[in-house]
């Protein structure tokens, strides 16, 4: 009996499984470049995207921000004065665009809606501004019901609309607030 040499056919075939599972010469094909490199690419876009939104999400809560404390502000300081108000001078029933008091100093106060309509658009109280200069009043009316008895003075109703001055456009840089109030007048 003859006893073969196993050692050569050993040898050809761990040379053909390098080959069939490309672990020829200890690199890479070209196709498992391209391949990395793709994936590589779609995960770069994917975290840039994410990193743009989040920046763009953080202007979005700036602006609303904004225009939430310009708006408040100005329904606060409206309410605390109509409501402390010795009098209201013009109460009429239909939408107007400023609304006179006499205030508990004696003194007349006046608030008014001005530049309605335009890029400068802000509430006054006797022509101070009460709205920052970077938003716009958009719409702003003044309500008052005088009432029928004696157990409650008027009743003025305030509403208006504020947004970011100057905005382009995009969702990212605009936010509009809707406020409105009803101030019953307590010195009556």
């Amino acid at each position: 009996m003859k006893i073969k040499n196993v050692k050569p056919q050993l040898k050809t075939r761990l040379s053909r499984r390098k080959v069939r599972f490309g672990l020829r010469g200890g690199g890479y094909t070209l196709l498992e470049l391209v391949v990395a490199v793709g994936i590589l690419g779609i995960l770069a876009v994917s975290a840039t995207a994410l990193f743009f939104a989040a920046i763009r999400g953080g202007g979005k809560v700036d602006v609303s921000t904004n225009v939430r404390q310009n708006g408040q502000f100005a329904l606060s300081a409206m309410e605390q004065l109509t409501r402390n108000a010795l009098s209201i001078d013009t109460c009429v029933l239909a939408p107007s665009s400023s609304l006179t008091m006499t205030a508990r100093d004696g003194g007349q106060l006046t608030f008014s809606c001005q530049d309605i309509g335009l890029e400068t658009g802000h509430i006054a109280s006797n022509s101070a501004r009460l709205t920052a200069q970077d938003v716009v009043v958009t719409d702003c009316s003044f309500t008052c019901d005088a009432g029928t008895s004696n157990v409650r003075g008027p009743l003025v109703t305030m509403s208006f609309t504020v947004r970011q001055a100057g905005t382009s456009g995009t969702v990212a840089e605009s936010a509009t607030v809707d406020f409105s109030t009803a101030v019953s007048v307590r010195s009556y």
